[in-house]
């Protein structure tokens, strides 16, 4: 490096001072270089915990406050309604004290301060109600002070049995300026905080948080060291008693940026200034410049290959990624249009893969996928191009010497192949594939639409029942269009309010009365009412099934209401989907319809098959059970066709059987369903609930039930559903010769 400083020195380059001046002037830089290093390190580290702590600081801020927040709109909530019922309270509650971690128990606290209601995590002491917060000091000042600021309050830190605080805050609830006490919550500072922050192995700083004389916690079990840290206090509420926070390092961090690197670089600096006065010469650091030159280019350009491959491949399980199908399959076409061979696209999804990461790891499952590949291999014998497009989903393409009358063998031995078991570890799975094929160039000449149409008819496999193949036809694809085209219109009906109810009366049948009536969902399009079989299965997969019936069951409460004036009490029973009653906003959505319209919730009847119960077991069970206690009366629809178990009727609050109208359809014809029906009778009256027969369509099957003793019968031979104007004038007696029913 000092060969031109050499040239220009002229005979001065051999003398002995020049090596001896040459030398000190290195070891010089290298020693100023080492202080620059080193203090860059000190610098660079108090920035890192600066900029640790600060981000620490904002996480915990926005944490606190989304908190707030979310106690906050259970207030907002209660301002907004006048107050709320208690079940809708605990269903709330229970739902934030499950959601939000940290949070122990959440507490609705009445102006007097005394305890009303309160929900709390499993295994942790829920205050019981009556508890007088205002009989404890420090509590009482901050609900006091909460009330005349209208701000949320922090309480001072409470020790708990063992290691853990605990911390409490209150929400003022007012309506208008009339003060309706607090929703409180209470907060275990240990889980709220380890929620908040990384792991110290993965952040690589430790937090700790002192509250007055408590210090309240310490990220991972770990203590402080002596060395940088920053400190910070932080404040919620409107006094000044605020917690101190202290971000350090952990000892692998500390060790990076306290490395010994100056230290070796100054002992490194002095002797090869020794040894450049010795040895050292242009020459040869001309050669080692060189070499260390051709390891960059040599690397980089390893790199740069490494990086074109990653471009095109999947990087878990290295096979080619749609971008690379894509060009692989222009250049294919672009062939087999000048050769006349045929093209297969094969697209390949793993059945229920969601389930398998549920189940297992995602680890697990990653390792799945990356044995599929080997498994289509030993199939196709490498004489194929494999995709992975990412998560479960595979496309294969055939094309040399592809005999199109022999793709059914392929699919079959690849579905086949990959049934086999999977060992990993102490785990041995099973998994299914459906595929869908698609030809080119009977059905595709682009590659976009060869893969769609395989797509297409993947999807039709799944429908058939998983572990199948499917190839493409034309119908596949108007199926899709005339879905798409159904759900515009849906949208387009919701707007237009051309959803309504039909009403088919339900009696009893020893005294002949109407007892009550089934709401069905009805479609006026184009002036025509559609069937329901047409469009509900669509409106149920696209989500829309719950604005659509929302809007329906709002009419039906208006409508209905007109039939409580004067006239004895009669049930009104509607369908609920599995995704209406997952739907989160479901009971809210119900309860606010029936409050607005004045309907009595003991006059409701909410009917469900069994496949939606199973669907979410617990879910299904709190929303069945908060249903239960507004005094609504819950069915259980087509009774018999699903998976019947006795302990379903034990555990969900169950009012009504409705026996299936494939059971009642040969009654008196048929002996086994005759015997079912009894035993579906029989099983209601033990468990002491109403038994309702469905679809009578004749006097006959009536008499059967009757003599059986079935409570309640509906069927066409007792009265098709009916709209609303017809129900309504059958309902009051009035004489209707027209016979509008559908």
């Amino acid at each position: 490096m000092f060969e031109g400083f050499f040239k220009r020195l002229g005979g001065f380059k051999d003398s002995r001072s020049a090596a001896v001046l040459i030398s000190a002037v290195f070891v010089v830089v290298v020693l100023l270089a080492s202080v620059f290093i080193h203090q860059a390190q000190k610098n660079y580290l108090e920035r890192a915990i600066g900029v640790s702590a600060q981000n620490i600081e904002n996480t915990i801020t926005k944490k606190t406050f989304d908190i707030i927040g979310a106690i906050g709109r259970m207030g907002t909530r209660w301002q907004k309604n006048n107050g709320t019922i208690e079940q809708l309270w605990r269903h709330d509650a229970s739902q934030y004290v499950k959601d939000i971690d940290g949070v122990d128990v959440l507490m609705w606290i009445d102006s007097d301060g005394v305890l009303r209601w309160s929900e709390g995590r499993l295994s942790v002491n829920v205050p019981e109600s009556g508890f007088n917060f205002f009989q404890h000091g420090d509590l009482k000042e901050k609900l006091l002070l909460s009330r005349e600021s209208k701000r949320p309050e922090f309480s001072k830190v409470t020790k708990l049995p063992g290691d853990n605080y605990t911390i409490h805050v209150f929400y003022p609830i007012w309506n208008a300026d009339v003060f309706d006490g607090f929703i409180g919550a209470r907060l275990d500072i240990d889980v709220l905080l380890s929620s908040m922050i990384q792991p110290s192995d993965s952040s690589g700083f430790v937090l700790a948080a002192t509250a007055g004389e408590h210090k309240v916690f310490t990220a991972d079990g770990l203590y402080g060291i002596d060395g940088p840290q920053k400190t910070f206090t932080m404040n919620m509420d409107a006094d000044n008693e605020g917690w101190d926070f202290t971000v350090y390092p952990t000892t692998e961090v500390l060790s990076l940026f306290q490395s010994p690197l100056p230290l070796i670089m100054a002992l490194s600096g002095f002797l090869i200034g020794i040894l450049f006065y010795l040895t050292m010469n242009s020459r040869i650091k001309a050669k080692a410049s060189a070499k260390l030159l051709s390891k960059e280019i040599k690397r980089s350009q390893q790199m740069e290959s490494q990086i074109r491959h990653m471009s095109k491949h999947d990087a878990l399980t290295h096979l080619p990624n749609r971008s690379y199908l894509n060009i692989y399959l222009e250049n294919k076409i672009k062939e087999c249009e000048s050769s006349g061979q045929k093209i297969a696209v094969m697209y390949l999804n793993i059945d229920d893969f969601k389930q398998l990461n549920d189940v297992y790891t995602h680890q697990l499952a990653d390792e799945v996928l990356k044995i599929i590949p080997g498994r289509i291999n030993q199939v196709l014998k490498h004489n194929s191009m494999i995709a992975h497009m990412g998560g479960d989903e595979f496309v294969i393409c055939l094309s040399e010497n592809l005999i199109e009358e022999k793709m059914f063998i392929y699919a079959e031995d690849l579905l086949k192949n990959i049934r086999k078991p999977i060992s990993l570890g102490s785990e041995s799975i099973r998994i299914t594939a459906s595929i869908g094929v698609c030809y080119f160039p009977h059905q595709g000449h682009v590659v976009g639409e060869l893969i769609t149409k395989a797509e297409h008819a993947m999807n039709q496999a799944k429908q058939i029942g998983k572990d199948v193949y499917t190839i493409f036809d034309e119908s596949l694809e108007s199926s899709s269009l005339y879905k798409a085209e159904l759900i515009q219109a849906f949208n387009k009906g919701i707007d237009n309010n051309e959803f309504e109810m039909f009403f088919q009366p339900r009696y009893e049948i020893k005294s002949g009365d109407m007892v009550g009536a089934e709401a069905l969902l009805r479609w006026k399009k184009d002036g025509k009412f559609m069937s329901p079989d047409s469009f509900l299965d669509v409106a149920e997969d696209s989500g829309l099934i719950v604005s659509i019936c929302n809007s329906a069951f709002n009419k039906a409460f208006e409508q209905y209401q007109q039939l409580f004036n004067g006239n004895p009490p009669i049930m009104l029973a509607i369908n609920v989907s599995a995704k209406q009653l997952a739907h989160p906003d479901f009971l809210n959505d119900l309860f606010s319809m029936m409050e607005a319209h004045h309907f009595p919730s003991e006059m409701l009847e909410v009917e469900l098959t069994e496949q939606t119960l199973i669907e979410n077991y617990e879910s299904s069970l709190a929303t069945l059970n908060a249903l239960s206690s507004a005094e609504v009366k819950i069915a259980l629809d087509d009774f018999g066709t699903g998976y019947s178990s006795l302990s379903y009727l034990k555990n969900f609050p169950v009012n009504v059987l409705k026996i299936d109208k494939s059971f009642v359809k040969d009654i008196h014809k048929n002996e086994s369903d005759l015997e079912l029906a009894k035993a579906i009778i029989a099983m209601g009256k033990s468990l002491k609930m109403e038994v309702v027969a469905e679809g009578v369509e004749e006097q006959k099957q009536l008499q059967i039930l009757a003599n059986e003793g079935c409570q309640q019968a509906q069927g066409f031979y007792l009265n098709k559903p009916l709209p609303f104007a017809d129900f309504y004038k059958l309902f009051n007696h009035i004489d209707n010769s027209a016979d509008q029913s559908y």
